[in-house]
């Protein structure tokens, strides 16, 4: 699984607790989150990871974001892009997820990580 956030760390630091206990719990799942906001964003990435003892990665991207965003074809005004995929398959994509919204990101996970 891959998450693409757009924007603040902090801001996105439930959703991240959220996936890193869904990784923890699920076997076969694997996840990494891509923060589109630059080299800037470190300390507060670096931050997040101590304060909640994240095990996923959390990273930035080295080239421009707009090169990632080509890449990835995702939307610049969304918070957020959660994808599920098994293989080279996308079997999810889904914008704007929220903590509330997070439950339909984790039985997608959880049906991919089975199969």
């Amino acid at each position: 699984m891959a998450v693409f956030v757009n924007g603040d760390p902090q801001k996105a630091a439930g959703l991240v607790a959220k996936l890193d206990q869904l990784v923890e719990e699920t076997p076969n799942l694997k996840a990494l989150v891509v923060f589109q906001s630059g080299a800037e964003a470190r300390p507060a990435l670096e931050k997040l990871a101590r304060e909640q003892s994240i095990q996923v990665p959390l990273t930035i991207p080295k080239g421009a974001a707009a090169e990632v965003e080509r890449l990835y074809k995702l939307d610049p005004k969304v918070k957020n892009t959660f994808m599920v995929y098994k293989g080279k398959k996308v079997l999810l994509s889904a914008v704007d997820v929220t903590e509330k919204s997070f439950s339909r990101i984790a039985d997608a996970a959880k049906s991919a990580a089975k199969e």
